[in-house]
Parts: C-alpha cells; sequence; structure tokens
C-alpha cells in the first residue's frame, strides 16, 4: 500500500501523455478519412505568395498563398493557405479540398503519404513514451 502521494512517482505521466497522444492520432487519422471521402479534391491557381514572420508574437510564420479554385457547380472561390513542402510559384497549380455542402471551406491537401506518415510518427512517440513511463515503473 502506498504511504503517501511522492511514492506514486512520475512514471505515470509519459504513459498518459503517450495514450494521449496515441489517441490524438488516431482521431486525426479518422477526420482525415472523412475529409478524403466527402470532400471534393480539385486543382487550384496560386495567387500572391508572401513570407510572414509573427514568431516573435507567438504567430504562425513562414510562406502563405492565396488560391482560387472553381467548385462543380462552376463557383469561383479563394482560399489561403500555407505549402506541406515548397514554397509555390504565382500562377502554378495546387490541389486542394473543398467541403461541397460548403464550398467556401477548403485547405491545401496533404499527399496521402504526408498525413500517413505525420500519424505514424506521432504513434510511435506515444509508444516510445508509453515505454519510457513503464520502465520507471509507472
Amino acid at each position: 500500500m502506498l504511504e503517501t502521494i511522492s511514492d506514486v512517482g512520475w512514471g505515470w505521466l509519459p504513459v498518459a501523455f503517450g495514450a494521449g497522444l496515441i489517441w490524438f492520432m488516431c482521431k486525426y487519422l479518422m477526420i482525415v478519412r472523412r475529409q478524403r471521402r466527402s470532400w471534393t479534391t480539385t486543382e487550384a491557381t496560386v495567387g500572391k505568395v508572401w513570407f510572414r514572420d509573427n514568431s516573435a508574437s507567438g504567430g504562425s510564420h513562414g510562406h502563405f498563398f492565396k488560391y482560387r479554385y472553381t467548385d462543380l457547380s462552376g463557383q469561383e472561390h479563394a482560399g489561403e493557405g500555407s505549402p506541406w513542402f515548397r514554397k509555390p510559384k504565382r500562377q502554378s497549380k495546387v490541389v486542394v479540398r473543398y467541403d461541397p455542402d460548403r464550398p467556401a471551406r477548403s485547405e491545401v491537401a496533404m499527399p496521402l503519404w504526408g498525413e500517413l506518415g505525420m500519424a505514424a510518427f506521432g504513434m510511435a512517440a506515444g509508444v516510445f513514451l508509453i515505454l519510457v513511463g513503464l520502465s520507471q515503473g509507472g
């Protein structure tokens, strides 16, 4: 029986964090699957490209760009995104996904291998944290 709360130790913390990370990655994969099945993929044309540096204020930083795409009904929409792998050139083409129920809602599509790779890396990190916690007697 435990004498004091300090007898529990800190081994439970990486176990809990690792389990939470695995749960989050599974939820991420479910969202990706739903969007890939229900959202429509189309090609968009890149407009303005710029670099934003808000790192000092805690905001996002990096390259951003505006894009325009046409939905299945022929209506044109605009969006803003950040490239996953390299900065696009003006007037180049990118793949976007949009919600057919609300076509103005869109995102730059990450390749499937990128989404699966990110999930696998997150799950592997979760398993590692669980093993570290269990090795500490958590």
